[in-house]
């Protein structure tokens, strides 16, 4: 069995990695956590095709593997498995979440929200509302390839040619912690966030808004190579499991299994996210 990638939601890791240790064995697991030397922006690079380098299972939502999905599926080298897990809630499959070519198993969703200092007393209350001159050099958020490309592609959407000069007026000010603390201790105004740490940020003096055009969302998928081990196989049955799906909505994650209930902020919104469908989001990944 070759080599296991974990790149899973930094508020899952501690109650999920000790089982997939556990199940793998001995093999050895590869993560990627948040690291100076990967800030701004890394790309970490296409996914490989010889089978000799490509991981038995990868977990990840990684902007540079997300665009990498029509080269991987014209490889022969990765597996289609989208029939050998439990088939995507109606509602997200309504919006466009499950993945056509079954390369990416999709196992859940974070979405991106605004948080903003308590004395803000009109905050932006949407991503267009957050482009205007008023909020420019006033909103920061985390510094990682992820999120800077998220927010590019879909400012893009919203403001047009005005993108580039949006992304020049925000701070991206380290890990999602230094985040939340700026904005608590008023060093800053606003925030664009994952709702896990915006959640958890609400103490003090940290509110959180649910942007009125939609929250952002970051896809979390899994990808297998071709025959793979069944240990990588059972690794993507635990993490679409009811057990581990069930953890998602306290942590602030989409969980895609219907067994699962949504997180309340994500009800209370009506899964309103800012999403076409895949093929749309990879061309953007790849365009820009």
């Amino acid at each position: 069995m070759n080599k296991v990638h974990m790149g899973v939601p930094l508020v899952m890791e501690r109650l999920i990695f000790p089982t997939i240790t556990e199940m793998l064995d001995g093999v050895e697991l590869e993560t990627i956590r948040w690291i100076a030397e990967l800030n701004r922006f890394t790309d970490f690079g296409p996914l490989p095709l010889d089978e000799k380098e490509i991981y038995e299972v990868m977990v990840t939502h990684q902007v540079s593997h997300l665009r990498d999905r029509n080269r991987i599926a014209e490889s022969g080298s990765y597996a289609n498995l989208r029939d050998s897990f439990p088939a995507m809630r109606s509602d997200l499959v309504e919006r466009g979440f499950e993945e056509p070519s079954g390369y990416f198993v999709v196992f859940c969703l974070v979405p991106v929200v605004i948080i903003h200092h308590a004395a803000i007393k009109e905050p932006p209350r949407s991503w267009k509302e957050l482009a205007e001159p008023q909020w420019k050099g006033r909103v920061i958020t985390f510094d990682m390839t992820v999120i800077h490309r998220l927010l590019g592609i879909g400012m893009k959407e919203i403001i047009g040619d005005r993108t580039e000069e949006f992304m020049e007026s925000i701070g991206f000010h380290g890990a999602p912690i230094n985040v939340n603390h700026e904005v608590d201790s008023g060093q800053a105004d606003v925030a664009i966030m994952p709702l896990p740490f915006a959640r958890t940020s609400r103490q003090g003096n940290v509110r959180m808004l649910w942007p009125e055009d939609g929250a952002f969302v970051v896809p979390n998928v899994i990808t297998f190579k071709k025959n793979p081990d069944q240990r990588a196989i059972d690794i993507g049955k635990y993490l679409l499991s009811d057990k581990v799906q069930r953890m998602m909505n306290s942590l602030g994650l989409i969980p895609v299994s219907p067994n699962a209930d949504l997180p309340v902020q994500v009800t209370e919104n009506n899964l309103n996210l800012r999403w076409h469908n895949w093929s749309e989001f990879i061309k953007a990944l790849n365009s820009d």
